[in-house]
């Protein structure tokens, strides 16, 4: 970095350095030496269970690979699942003794495994599991039954030009002129007051600079910056289920036989040719909010950088906490150094420090992240149906491409998270022409669906 730190992608470096290879299947692990003189019973193999990130067991075998050979071992705990749910296996080679190099713990090699148990699991809404932030009470089809047993399902208030949601706990407000959720308070905490903006782009890297990739993906960048909610009149707005009063401000509601409640937008992008995507809200009875964020693909226009969502939120909700690749920030195609598990960080300490501001502080393949204030509230981000790449820095894309110099960076006033089905990779067979390889491109030929759950936490 600019400050003489290791870079993030140093995390990346040592693992295709490393010197053994481990694979897995069928409750075994597969350990190839590429070391040319050194067998690996110098090392300690230490194998760490986690369950939904977080750690639950630990065990130590004894490998006996030559140098240049292969050997195939049973995996401890594989077999021993006692709930539905998430786990991984994590192997570590690390050195026995102390030399002139390292001290005894070092590790040298690592590899890892994730597989679920129980068709019907679903992963807790939280951190771990056993610390998972509870609803006030239980869950029903049509509201949350509260300790009297009574139901308390979402009141709406239909005003001029605006609609609110109230529930136990929370009170959300959508705005026709706006088009989106422009409130979101949580046990009387103001969590989002920005609508959360459909996001396209990231800073430039070097890498991209080197290969003239912000002017070929220029329309997204637009796209980020110029959004315009449609509006009565305009056949876009016309969804076949709305009503007059939908129709007036060009927005769709529907309260749902299960007691949620349901709105969508649509926003035109300013791209050319121009291009549309949609945002809807599904509120649940106990505070979640689930977003749904489609496109459908217009002929003319270049692969995405990113697809996702961007929100505001206050500085002093600036504490991460994520389920998935750590603890360095990761890319589609620089991952594999990254670390299964569940990570912290401050939004600040997610700024890779270097010489020119650029895109960082990506995580992929997380399944929750939490941005807390120091008193432990704030705002919980779950992907539906699997995994998504997740960031929260103190700046947007925007103002980082902005900033030659680090000191060129503005004050602090928000935690910039950003949610995304998927982001281009970061490329860097060169950086004077090489572009990101096509297998981590966004291919925008396909309609694009992402699917992230909000909640107060």
């Amino acid at each position: 970095g600019d400050d003489r730190t290791p870079s993030p992608k140093m995390q990346e470096v040592k693992y295709n350095y490393q010197g053994i290879r481990i694979t897995f299947s069928d409750g075994h692990m597969q350990v190839k030496n590429l070391n040319l003189f050194t067998g690996t019973d110098v090392y300690d193999c230490v194998i760490e269970w986690l369950f939904e990130g977080a750690k639950i067991g630990e065990s130590k075998i004894e490998t006996s690979v030559a140098p240049l050979s292969s050997g195939d071992y049973a995996l401890p705990f594989y077999g021993e699942e006692e709930k539905s749910g998430e786990y991984a296996l994590i192997v570590s080679f690390r050195m026995k003794e102390n030399t002139l190099w390292c001290d005894a713990g070092h590790e040298v090699a690592f590899g890892q495994y994730c597989y679920r148990v129980g068709e019907t699991a679903e992963r807790p809404m939280g951190t771990a599991a056993s610390e998972t932030p509870g609803a006030a009470g239980a869950e029903t089809a049509s509201g949350t039954v509260g300790e009297d047993g009574t139901e308390r399902p979402l009141e709406i208030i239909r005003g001029d030009e605006n609609l609110g949601v109230k529930g136990k706990d929370f009170e959300l407000l959508f705005s026709g002129v706006k088009g989106g959720l422009v409130s979101y308070i949580y046990k009387g905490r103001q969590l989002i007051g920005e609508v959360p903006k459909p996001n396209f782009w990231r800073a430039p890297t070097a890498n991209d600079r080197g290969a003239g990739s912000e002017q070929y993906y220029a329309q997204w960048k637009l796209a980020s910056l110029y959004q315009r909610p449609v509006y009565a009149g305009e056949p876009q707005a016309l969804f076949p289920w709305m009503d007059e009063y939908d129709k007036k401000y060009g927005i769709g509601t529907e309260i749902r036989s299960d007691g949620t409640f349901f709105i969508k937008y649509r926003y035109i992008l300013a791209t050319n040719p121009v291009a549309e995507v949609d945002v809807s809200y599904t509120v649940f009875p106990d505070g979640r909010i689930r977003m749904a964020m489609d496109h459908e693909p217009v002929e003319g226009l270049p692969e995405m950088p990113e697809f996702g969502l961007m929100f505001m939120l206050d500085a002093d909700l600036e504490h991460t906490k994520w389920y998935g690749l750590g603890p360095e920030e990761t890319y589609s195609d620089r991952k594999r150094g990254g670390r299964i598990g569940i990570w912290e960080k401050d939004a600040g300490d997610a700024m890779a420090r270097y010489l020119v501001p650029q895109e960082c502080g990506n995580h992929e393949e997380v399944r929750w992240l939490s941005v807390t204030e120091a008193g432990g509230s704030g705002l919980l981000f779950e992907a539906d149906g699997g995994t998504m790449c997740a960031s929260a820095l103190p700046y947007t894309p925007h103002q980082l491409e902005e900033a030659s110099h680090p000191y060129e960076l503005p004050e602090v006033y928000h935690t910039v998270v950003r949610v995304s089905k998927a982001q281009m990779g970061v490329g860097g067979d060169d950086s004077w022409g090489a572009k990101v390889h096509p297998e981590y491109l966004l291919d925008v030929s396909e309609a694009l669906h992402f699917e992230v759950t909000i909640r107060g936490v």
